[in-house]
């Protein structure tokens, strides 16, 4: 993966979509990320459903707790 763009809504993915989730943090520390494909969307709930990279567990995500960016 080479180079990152950034999801300013939920519309701009697709099913299958490699993305990366930063956590959203008040406190000055290392971002928490988590990395998957993306399964399933509902941008009318604000969530996004991944497969995690690291444990192959299914994820949801909400778009208020994270920045999303679509790996390439």
């Amino acid at each position: 993966m080479n180079s990152r763009t950034r999801i300013s809504s939920l519309h701009q993915l697709r099913r299958g979509d490699h993305v990366e989730a930063e956590r959203f943090r008040t406190l000055p520390r290392p971002p928490f990320i988590r990395r998957g494909r993306v399964q399933d969307i509902a941008p009318g709930l604000g969530v996004v459903w991944i497969r995690d990279a690291d444990t192959g567990q299914r994820r949801v995500l909400d778009s208020q707790d994270y920045q999303l960016w679509r790996l390439s």
